[in-house]
């Protein structure tokens, strides 16, 4: 390593010592002087911090995985939510319940689809009852006609006695 140095060559080798450990040499000349460095260090330590960072970008991606999948679940759970409650109301509105009134907490989409599903209860409530009353009103004039002509009647027959 020292002629190659000396030499103006530049290089690196890997060598086993009689421990069988790993050794890295790495060796350059200094441009100008007849000098050069030689750095020897084990392979162990060389690559050590490598290997703890790819422990450390493990252990990040695992946990960022997991925090990824929480917040998943989470905004899921939170977007579900509204869209059940909506299929539970239209159920209840379909059976005639027309008490049902969804709570409105953002204005966003869903709030505004909860908020045209109330409109829509409350004029199918009102059609309901103004149907309620057209029955009652059609009811109240058969009953009144009919007692006009019973009255009738009974006028008819004690004009005639």
């Amino acid at each position: 390593v020292v002629q190659d140095v000396l030499s103006g060559h530049t290089g690196s080798l890997d060598e086993d010592d009689e421990y069988r450990h790993r050794w890295l040499t790495s060796y350059a000349p200094i441009e100008g002087l007849n000098w050069g460095l030689i750095i020897t260090q084990p392979e162990k330590e060389a690559f050590s911090f490598l290997r703890k960072m790819n422990a450390q970008f493990l252990v990040i991606i695992t946990v960022s995985i997991l925090i990824t999948f929480l917040i998943s679940f989470i905004l899921a759970q939170y977007m579900s939510r509204p869209i059940e409650d909506i299929i539970e109301g239209t159920e209840r509105i379909s059976r005639g319940d027309f008490s049902h009134m969804f709570q409105i907490r953002s204005k966003n989409e869903i709030g505004k689809l909860l908020f045209a599903f109330n409109r829509m209860t409350q004029k199918l409530r009102k059609a309901q009852e103004d149907e309620k009353l057209s029955i009652i009103g059609k009811a109240s004039t058969a009953i009144a006609h009919e007692l006009k002509n019973s009255l009738q009647l009974i006028e008819i027959g004690r004009a005639h006695v």
